[in-house]
């Protein structure tokens, strides 16, 4: 699991991969890191500023600009999860657990549910050392669409080249 994976291996960056709007975003995304957030308000008025926002505001900036534009699709809006000029909070994202689950006050736990349920997954195994989830995990959302062309997604060869090559890419 990746609960496993991250317990023996230290992480420094990742990214997970979406669809369904276009933007590139960093911690905080959760809503204990979220003022004026409530079921039916799902939306934050504030406290959405992570220990590293600074250097993550950066890091997605500048990625908003080696990628460029796509057809459809504009620059990337980038920010934190829960900021909502950006997206919204959820609730157990691996955005912050990966940041934050090992040091921040209040924790953001892993809770396999379904497996603690059982009996197969044991909860000492959701406890960490302070060091050991402390990674940048930016959210990417690729594209509008949950399912883009696969022209669209480009090769492991456009990664190196700004704007990429896909076929979505302007300057092909």
């Amino acid at each position: 699991s990746i609960n496993e994976i991250w317990r023996e291996h230290v992480f420094q960056l990742s990214i997970t991969f979406h669809g369904g709007d276009s933007l590139i975003a960093y911690t905080w995304g959760d809503t204990l890191h979220c003022n004026g957030w409530t079921h039916i308000r799902s939306i934050c008025s504030g406290g959405y500023e992570a220990p590293d926002a600074q250097g993550m505001w950066k890091l997605t900036s500048t990625l908003k600009e080696y990628v460029g534009t796509f057809t459809g699709v504009a620059k990337y809006n980038v920010g934190a999860l829960n900021d909502p000029t950006v997206i919204y909070p959820v609730h157990g994202g691996m955005e912050d657990w990966a940041y934050g689950a090992s040091w921040s006050s209040g924790g953001v736990k892993c809770a396999p549910t379904t497996l603690a349920a059982k009996g197969m997954y044991p909860e000492k195994q959701t406890v960490y050392g302070n060091s050991t989830h402390r990674a940048i995990n930016l959210l990417v959302e690729t594209a509008y669409d949950k399912t883009p062309a696969e022209g669209m997604l480009g090769t492991s060869k456009d990664v190196f080249h700004a704007g990429g090559g896909a076929t979505g890419a302007e300057g092909d």
